[in-house]
């Protein structure tokens, strides 16, 4: 699952900089044509979830009963997760390591963009 952030990380922005195209004209930002890019993304969010899935389920899945106190303090709020069902607690897990990717994706794009700027 981190290997998916390397690759995005090292791969996006060489393909963003190859598909961009520089305005010179206006002098404004280098203009990206996304739609490989989000193959990409869409390609490294499958093996990434794939691959948690399997680590989740194999390690923690067997961790939970036997754990007493899984809990998180945020301060303003207190998850105890003991009392989720797994599903859910694997939902919100996938949904977090979802947004890493898709920060991972819009750095890397940005760089490509500014590089070819």
């Amino acid at each position: 699952a981190v290997g998916n952030n390397y690759i995005l990380f090292v791969t996006v922005p060489v393909l963003a900089f190859s598909r961009s195209s520089c305005d010179t004209e206006s002098g404004g930002f280098a203009i990206c044509n996304d739609l490989p890019l989000f193959a990409l993304l869409f390609f490294s969010w499958l093996c990434a979830m794939f691959c948690q899935i399997k680590c989740i389920s194999s390690v923690i899945l067997s961790q939970l009963g036997q754990t007493d106190a899984f809990k998180l303090d945020l301060g303003v709020a207190k998850l105890h997760f003991n009392r989720l069902p797994f599903m859910v607690w694997l939902g919100l897990f996938l949904t977090l390591s979802t947004f890493n990717l898709l920060d991972t994706f819009s750095n890397a794009e940005l760089v490509g963009r500014v590089w070819a700027t």
